[in-house]
């Protein structure tokens, strides 16, 4: 398993399964978005059991991986039930070698991101 995967269960916002992160990891995708010039990303996020010192991420890469952006960070309070997010990915460079990546900086194994419905919509 690792520190990341799909989890089913309570934790999910639908469906019964979501994508969970914990501890200190992170999971990212590789995206072709080289034939939109605009594109947007939403889904539904919700952290567990945060301490005031862990830390969870949504990170873009338009350059492979080699540099990352923070375009949202969350903490300890943040989001405890399902919350909505959507962001427009147009401002960045949209190629064949765009990822997105959620990361965690926490020190528990019971410090969790959950993922939810994951959209790609213009």
């Amino acid at each position: 398993y690792g520190d990341s995967w799909v989890s089913w269960g309570s934790n999910s916002f639908s469906g019964g399964c979501a994508l969970l992160i914990k501890k200190s990891t992170s999971i990212k995708r590789r995206l072709n978005l080289s034939a939109y010039s605009a594109m947007k990303i939403s889904f539904y996020a919700k952290l567990k059991s945060f301490e005031s010192n862990d830390k969870a991420y949504f990170e873009i890469s338009d350059n492979g991986g080699a540099s990352w952006t923070t375009v949202k960070t969350w903490q300890a309070g943040d989001i405890t039930t399902h919350t909505y997010n959507e962001y427009d990915l147009s401002s960045y460079n949209l190629n064949s070698n765009f990822y997105i990546r959620f990361r965690t900086n926490a020190n528990q194994n019971n410090d969790q991101l959950y993922i939810d419905e994951i959209y790609f919509f213009q």
